[in-house]
């Protein structure tokens, strides 16, 4: 059994004399009673609530009701807000009350329930219906329902209260549990939800938000994306005006919390659906080049300084002949313009001939402006759980240089942390160019290493892709700079 029960529905035992403008007025109370008689506890904070229905529409709601406590002992009869019960005791609180002699009400219309401000409403002519909710500490609350009807009599001013038969019901449980609220009975277009409800409807603009997240992360799609945002934002919007802690305050509030809920909103979607759109609407590249996939190399190790490799100078020796003068025409025995190789011998025929030795160092691979600024543009549309490490192989002369000059272009997305380019041992003279490497040729950084390697070759920059890396998180990028096509490499 609860321990708090509904006791009766009946007038009050008399008129009661109200200040002005009431006068006398006869009222029309709701019993409740405690009863717990087994275990003799005595129910602590006990109020009411009544929210009343005009036609099937909310009007307005008493949040606390004043009981009309009965003299019990020392205490005297007096109208409070909250009660406490003892054991199998019984107290009672208006629903409304109605004028039987002067009143300076105009016009003189029934009542509705005391607030603890002692404040009444006026009920006018047509179809009321109460929901009210009696509860109090470290127990369940009880609920109950009340329709009656205010009639307008031929030639009376006063109205008349209907509430049996067609014009109105009484839903109270009383002392029978079986007895339990009607919930067809209710005549609003929309019901309100209450606190379990709402914890509903924000566990559900979590998942919703969550959804939206995952939509532009794994399998990338920014209108999914937006579909599930919008879908969060509604269902916030709809429980600002649909909880019933909200939907009573001044419209106002609600039109202004609905805006501030849509900033919010907007807020949190438009940066990740902005990336994932701007991704999806990348430009294709032009004739990209589809290189075999070659595996990285073996292990990193920690950058050292390096200074820059000093220019050798260039050794050319023009042939002459042995009387001092130039080697020229047709039997001159001078072999004609000779392009040498780096670091190679010439030696023009003849005997005790000096040989010439070419060893002019080949020029540092560098990027334009508009290989930045073309990188940089793709690295922004990289999402920030893509990493990227960045290397040369040891032995190119030009390989860290080059690779500082990658570097910056990867802010934001650098691994671990990195403030400098690594360097890369165990490559041969085959592994010349620009490569991108993933761990494995499975996992989802797949799509930005190809992506990666079109972008650089579209921009001018021999690009290669590969797999094998020593990247210990699956998901993130190496991008190695290897040898020049004109290097040797070291045995």
């Amino acid at each position: 059994m609860d321990a708090l029960v509904f006791d009766g529905y009946q007038a009050w035992g008399s008129n009661v004399a109200l200040p002005v403008p009431f006068g006398m007025m006869a009222m029309t109370c709701v019993g409740v009673k405690n009863s717990l008689v087994a275990s003799d506890r005595t129910i602590y904070n006990a109020r009411v609530q009544i929210e009343y229905f005009y036609d099937g529409k909310p009007e307005f709601t008493i949040n606390s009701a004043l009981w009309w406590r009965e003299p019990r002992g020392l205490v005297t009869a007096s109208a409070v807000p909250i009660i406490d019960l003892d054991a199998n005791e019984s107290q009672r609180f208006p629903v409304y009350m109605q004028p039987v002699g002067a009143t300076q009400l105009d016009p003189p219309y029934p009542q509705s329930a005391m607030d603890e401000h002692r404040q009444t409403r006026s009920l006018r002519p047509g179809r009321w219906l109460l929901k009210i909710t009696v509860s109090a500490d470290n127990v369940e609350p009880i609920l109950g329902e009340i329709e009656f009807t205010l009639i307008r009599e031929q030639g009376e001013e006063r109205l008349r209260i209907a509430t049996s038969g067609q014009y109105g019901a009484v839903r109270l449980p009383l002392l029978s549990p079986s007895m339990q609220l009607s919930e067809t009975s209710a005549p609003s277009r929309f019901r309100r939800f209450g606190f379990p409800g709402l914890c509903f409807l924000i566990a559900f603009i979590c998942w919703a938000i969550q959804k939206g997240d995952a939509a532009v992360n794994p399998t990338p799609n920014w209108l999914v994306g937006l579909l599930w945002y919008s879908l969060a934002t509604i269902l916030a919007v709809l429980g600002i005006w649909f909880w019933n802690q909200t939907a009573k305050r001044h419209i106002v509030l609600r039109i202004s919390a609905s805006v501030l809920v849509l900033a919010l909103m907007f807020w949190l979607a438009f940066g990740p659906l902005k990336q994932e759109y701007l991704r999806e609407h990348m430009p294709p590249v032009t004739q990209p080049v589809r290189t075999p996939i070659q595996p990285a190399s073996p292990e990193l190790i920690p950058l050292p300084n390096r200074e820059a490799e000093p220019a050798r100078k260039q050794h050319v020796t023009t042939p002459h002949r042995h009387d001092g003068q130039s080697a020229s025409g047709p039997n001159s025995g001078a072999v004609g313009t000779v392009t040498q190789g780096p670091c190679s011998n010439l030696q023009v025929g003849g005997s005790n001939n000096p040989a010439t030795t070419n060893c002019a160092p080949l020029p540092f691979r560098t990027l334009t402006e508009a290989q930045k600024q073309g990188i940089k543009q793709f690295v922004d549309l990289l999402p920030p759980t893509v990493l990227v490490t960045i290397g040369s192989v040891i032995g190119s002369a030009d390989g860290n240089s080059y690779a500082v000059q990658f570097f910056p272009l990867f802010d934001g997305h650098h691994f671990e942390n990195e403030t400098t380019p690594r360097l890369r041992t165990g490559f041969t003279a085959a592994f010349t160019g620009v490569f991108v490497a993933t761990i494995s040729e499975s996992g989802p950084a797949i799509q930005y290493r190809n992506a990666l390697v079109d972008a650089l070759v579209s921009l001018g920059i021999p690009a290669h892709r590969a797999n094998g890396s020593k990247i210990p998180t699956a998901g993130n990028l190496e991008l190695v700079i290897a040898y020049r096509p004109e290097e040797v490499a070291p045995h």
